[in-house]
């Protein structure tokens, strides 16, 4: 039976409401590959499906996700790129997604650009993607493959965005452990890049940390926390910049 590989970034856990969401109107066999604090190199059959889904932090893809992508070993397989964003933009992040999905020898036939919950500033898109957009990216990916038999394979995806060619820049917002750290370690568990350990535990390793505030959103007793002067004046531009909730966007050949 054809698979669909479901490949996907998820610190923060909403980019991965998303992958699932995407086929559930679809009738394949689906594999999971959780990139996100680890991974595990694979090769589609032939026939198969991919789709892949990545957070957007500052208008990129992470470069941890960067990197772990290279674990894919495509053979021009059928493709559907996910980016989850806070409200405010994708920027170029969707069109780096399709080339790196493109680097490992897959065929992107379909983008789409969904919103979810700022894992910063937690008003901006408060509970999205909510049961309507869940509803919404089950159904334009249904769209999207269901028009495969439609299109040319020589066609191309065009999706809106500069192509980037320098390495994505790490979020300079590193969080800290307080006194009301009872040790736990779910922020250890959570972490993707492995930023927090016995050596690096008050304070994460600066050169691992990828600012996902995985580790903030997991602790239940307030004990990660982020320097005011640095968290204050990014969480007012971005409320400013998200005023007007935005629409998912999707493109296909």
């Amino acid at each position: 039976m054809r698979k669909l590989h479901l490949v996907y970034f998820s610190p923060n856990h909403t980019t991965e409401k998303v992958i699932h969401a995407s086929n559930q109107k679809l009738q394949f066999e689906v594999v999971s590959h959780n990139f996100t604090t680890s991974f595990q190199a694979f090769t589609p059959d032939i026939d198969d499906i991919v789709f892949i889904a990545s957070p957007v932090y500052s208008g990129r893809v992470p470069d941890l996700f960067n990197q772990r992508l290279a674990g894919i070993k495509g053979q021009h397989n059928l493709s559907i790129v996910f980016v989850v964003y806070g409200n405010r933009a994708y920027d170029d992040a969707l069109l780096e997604l399709k080339t790196l999905a493109e680097r490992q020898k897959l065929k992107v036939v379909g983008a789409i650009a969904a919103i979810g919950q700022h894992s910063l500033v937690l008003n901006v898109a408060k509970n999205r993607p909510n049961q309507i957009d869940l509803e919404q990216i089950a159904d334009l990916s249904f769209d999207i493959i269901n028009n495969l038999y439609n299109f040319k394979l020589n066609n191309q995806l065009h999706i809106p965005g500069k192509k980037v060619h320098s390495k994505a820049k790490r979020l300079s917002l590193t969080p800290y452990a307080n006194d009301n750290c009872v040790h736990c370690n779910k922020c250890v568990e959570a972490c993707p890049s492995h930023a927090i350990d016995q050596d690096h535990f008050i304070h994460p390793n600066p050169k691992l940390c990828i600012g996902c505030l995985a580790c903030v959103n997991v602790c239940q007793h307030n004990s990660r926390t982020l320097s005011k002067a640095k968290a204050i004046p990014i969480s007012f531009a971005i409320e400013l910049a998200s005023l007007k909730p935005k629409n998912i966007e999707s493109f296909k050949l």
